[in-house]
């Protein structure tokens, strides 16, 4: 079981380390961000996907001891570890490998905040909470571990609660 969980790990974390490369030299994360921000929002479909493979494979192979609360731990878990995964590689792509993300983000975010006439007060609030978000401090990066391991979270949940194995009533035969 641990091996299946560790191999669909490596994969979530090898496909998305791939989907951010293509990203990078394509320039969806550089120049044209407007096609970034979609692929980037789409790139949650590995982590979330293998969520769900992962529980399938583990109550096949756990028979009639695969609940929901073992089917839980181990999404939840998975949920986490790829979290963190996916955080430490985010904080090293925007250091090491594209340290102009943050300005060129902004300047695409900022125009594009613009283009909607927003008042003063508005467009403030908003490009504060675009710094907060992507300024890469350690916040921003905490930010996106928490929010990444809540929707991933969500993700197992379902996953629990679809792939549980349901105690047949003896009476219903």
């Amino acid at each position: 079981m641990i091996k299946i969980f560790v191999r669909n790990l490596l994969i979530a974390w090898v496909l998305v380390f791939i989907a951010y490369m293509a990203l990078h030299f394509l320039g969806f994360n550089s120049t044209h961000h407007e096609r970034g921000d979609l692929l980037r929002s789409v790139l949650v479909i590995f982590p979330w996907s293998l969520i769900f493979i992962n529980t399938v494979m583990l109550r096949a192979l756990s028979g009639k001891e695969h609940n929901f609360l073992v089917a839980l731990r181990f999404g939840f878990l998975f949920a986490i570890i790829f979290s963190l995964g996916y955080t430490l590689f985010i904080a090293f792509y925007q250091h090491a490998v594209n340290p102009d993300f943050y300005s060129t983000y902004r300047t695409y975010f900022e125009e594009r905040l613009a283009a909607t006439k927003p008042s003063t007060e508005v467009m403030e609030t908003k490009m504060r909470e675009f710094d907060i978000s992507y300024n890469g401090a350690f916040p921003s990066y905490l930010l996106f571990f928490i929010s990444s391991a809540m929707r991933c979270s969500l993700a197992a949940l379902l996953a629990a609660a679809l792939y549980r194995n349901v105690p047949k009533d003896a009476s219903v035969q």
